[in-house]
């Protein structure tokens, strides 16, 4: 009888939680902006695509569209109080999977082109009339050139803008030209995300988390939905999917010692361990070392700085070592 009695009670305030709304704020500290400011650009990008919107060839990202959706992820964050928000906020750290990206345009040409090879010694403006036209307008510059080394293969620029933008738009106008191929930049693999819908009255959030061999595609996810209201109300639909193992979720040994999560990351990583006084070392996808350390306080810090991308995370103590692969938004 007591356990039925334990049931009950479990299964009525399970009922109270969903459907909970609480007044929260859209507003933060400038901080917490940026924190979520790409995410905001990219869901906002990821609705025109998905919409084909009639500003699908505006290279700038509506501000009424990406501010609406910032608001949104700010009175998430603000809501302290709204269940899950430990999870989606604070132990999982959740933000958009760097899908499309927003800041970076990748060219692919003939490295004979005249201006080709003025990208392939690091000149820019390149004497391509469009292209530099663009490319100052807003504000990207060259920051890596892949030479391939032969005549079967045309040479990658990659161009980049502290500025997000919609990519889709700039390539259109840069298609202009047959001389190149232009193209969107896309992380392979999958992870934690964030999608959002748009409705009369509210924005739908819905965060989730992926694990199990998620550069090949998350075997595993879990999802929190809410609705936030235009007056910045948040409330709490559902929590779903595959059952949370804290053990299993982010990256972890094979014995589940070392798990390190949020993946993708910001601005930090975490570290949960129980290893004595463990160091660390970044490599990029070059095999050149970006960080490097002892991790203190179970995180590794002031990582803002790092190109979006993927890379590889070493951790070691004196006769343990692990490496696994993890993506910076």
């Amino acid at each position: 009888m007591k356990n039925v009695l334990t049931l009950i009670t479990l299964l009525i305030f399970a009922q109270l939680s969903i459907g909970q709304i609480v007044q929260s704020s859209c507003t933060a500290h400038d901080s917490i902006i940026e924190k979520y400011n790409d995410d905001a650009d990219r869901l906002a990008v990821r609705k025109i695509e998905r919409d084909s919107l009639s500003y699908i060839d505006n290279v700038e990202i509506p501000n009424q569209l990406s501010d609406t959706i910032l608001n949104a992820l700010l009175a998430v964050y603000n809501a302290t109080s709204i269940p899950a928000w430990d999870s989606v906020i604070d132990r999982y750290e959740i933000h958009t999977f760097p899908n499309p990206n927003i800041n970076k345009l990748l060219i692919s040409a003939d490295s004979s082109l005249a201006w080709m090879e003025q990208l392939q010694s690091g000149n820019s403006p390149s004497a391509h009339p469009l292209l530099d036209s663009l490319m100052t307008k807003y504000n990207f510059t060259l920051t890596s050139y892949y030479d391939f080394g032969g005549s079967w293969y045309l040479d990658d620029a990659t161009f980049t803008s502290d500025s997000n933008y919609n990519i889709t738009g700039l390539i259109n106008l840069l298609d202009t030209t047959q001389e190149a191929e232009f193209r969107k930049m896309y992380f392979a693999g999958d992870g934690n995300d964030i999608t959002s819908t748009i409705n009369n009255d509210h924005v739908e959030l819905i965060y989730s988390i992926g694990w199990g061999d998620c550069p090949a595609g998350c075997i595993n996810r879990h999802y929190w939905k809410y609705k936030v209201y235009f007056d910045c109300r948040v409330e709490f639909i559902s929590s779903y999917g595959d059952p949370v193992i804290p053990s299993s979720v982010g990256i972890s040994t094979e014995n589940q010692k070392v798990t390190v999560y949020p993946n993708p990351f910001n601005d930090r990583i975490k570290v949960t361990h129980n290893w004595s006084e463990p160091n660390f070392t970044l490599f990029d996808v070059t095999g050149k070392i970006v960080k490097s350390g002892v991790i203190e306080n179970k995180q590794i810090n002031n990582l803002n700085e790092l190109p979006s991308g993927q890379y590889l995370l070493k951790i070691t103590n004196s006769n343990q070592t692990i490496i696994r692969k993890i993506i910076k938004n």
